[in-house]
């Protein structure tokens, strides 16, 4: 497969553009024309950037021409995909306290918009600046995967939002973490987060999450608030283990039985 310059997937059911990019880019190094219109990809907009971003070999794409303009701003997309020290010094800031407003928004949001106290990595030698870090949000940012987030180890509110993420990871040294809001990705399963015992808000809506078994929230004793509406949720089988919950939104589901209700009985 080494050698293979033409692929045409289309009509099927291909979903993750991550995880499938990820055999082609490793397995048909020089690929040149790719087909994969009629499949069932998860965030379909944007999505011929993100694929010549990481297939940098395409000429054609879905029976369309590659063109320069098109790879530079591919590229770009490709680069800022990565959470890099340039992203966290941008976007990260070091309030010890919320803020007190009336907004509904999350803490990450309000902070980010509001406040300037950044970290400044000038008056920090040796990293210390990244220890100062209690808030970051990287909304919209194109981000494919959670990572660079390890020296982060005073944060506590976090947004990445409108991401392209398929899985939760790389918070395992967040451990102060009490606000995560992961809304508009495309997360399947909830996983990455039995380290994290001080989460008291997080925010999953918007993603591709079918099953609420085996995801450790007898691990969470503080989380009080969900969001999983608009996912794939087909039965509340697992949230017997979030004993701690006040507050569940779970709407534009795919739950059939009212007796779902009886997994809410123990954390009611």
């Amino acid at each position: 497969m080494n050698s293979l310059l033409y692929l045409d997937v289309s009509w099927n059911t291909l979903s993750n553009t991550r995880d499938e990019m990820a055999v082609l880019r490793k397995y048909m190094p020089v690929l040149s024309v790719l087909d994969i219109r009629h499949n069932y990809w998860q965030k379909p907009e944007g999505l011929r950037l993100r694929i010549i971003g990481r297939l940098k070999t395409l000429t054609k794409l879905d029976g369309v021409q590659v063109g320069d303009e098109e790879t530079a701003a591919a590229l770009r997309m490709a680069a800022g995909s990565r959470i890099s020290q340039v992203s966290l010094l941008m976007h990260s800031r070091t309030d010890t306290e919320p803020l007190r407003t009336l907004s509904l928004q999350t803490h990450a949001h309000t902070l980010a918009m509001y406040s300037n106290k950044k970290p400044d990595r000038a008056v920090d030698l040796d990293n210390n600046w990244y220890l100062k870090v209690t808030t970051l949000n990287l909304d919209g940012q194109h981000i494919s995967k959670l990572s660079n987030l390890e020296r982060l180890e005073n944060l506590q509110w976090a947004s990445f939002n409108n991401n392209d993420l398929t899985k939760i990871e790389g918070l395992d040294n967040c451990q102060k973490l009490e606000e995560l809001s992961l809304e508009s990705n495309c997360i399947t399963r909830i996983e990455g987060l039995t380290r994290l015992e001080q989460l008291r808000h997080l925010n999953l809506s918007h993603n591709y999450i079918d099953c609420l078994e085996h995801t450790g929230f007898d691990r969470l004793p503080q989380l009080h608030y969900l969001d999983l509406e608009d996912n794939c949720i087909t039965s509340l089988a697992g949230l017997q283990r979030a004993l701690s919950l006040t507050e569940l939104y779970i709407s534009n589901n795919l739950v059939e039985s009212v007796r779902e209700i009886f997994y809410l009985k123990v954390c009611l």
